[in-house]
């Protein structure tokens, strides 16, 4: 087989594993972002304490996208304020990052899925979120 060849089929393979690796380091950054910014007992804190923390998971650009989307930013040239994701939320609302979800009937290994965010409103509804890399 010529050195092309291999090259050819191992680069979607390895392409692949690119896309897995930048997706599990994009979900530990918004955890990272999102947890910083939470109290003890799950609640946010309040907004004058939102911070962003030093991660170097992701492409610093793709971070500070990151960051605009769940803490929101002000404007340069207006000095409008535009909410971040978390804003959506009302005080008082409990945050879960990257929680297990085990199925009990399955026994020991009984696990079904990790949620990304689960968020239980003061009202005792139920918000879960699975976290998709598109549009960073």
């Amino acid at each position: 087989m010529k050195t092309s060849e291999s090259i050819s089929k191992i680069a979607p393979a390895l392409l692949t594993a690119q896309k897995a690796m930048s997706g599990t380091n994009g979900h530990a950054a918004l955890e990272e972002i999102i947890k910083h910014n939470l109290n003890t007992d799950g609640t946010l804190k309040p907004k004058d304490q939102w911070r962003a923390p030093d991660v170097s998971l992701v492409d610093h650009s793709i971070y500070v996208d990151m960051v605009r989307f769940l803490l929101g930013y002000k404007e340069p040239v207006t000095g409008t304020i535009k909410p971040g994701f978390l804003d959506q939320f009302p005080q008082g609302s409990i945050f879960g990052v990257e929680k297990m979800l085990f199925n009990e009937k399955a026994g020991e290994n009984g696990r079904a899925s990790t949620l990304d965010l689960i968020v239980q409103l003061p009202d005792e509804s139920i918000k879960v979120y699975d976290w998709k890399f598109m549009g960073f």
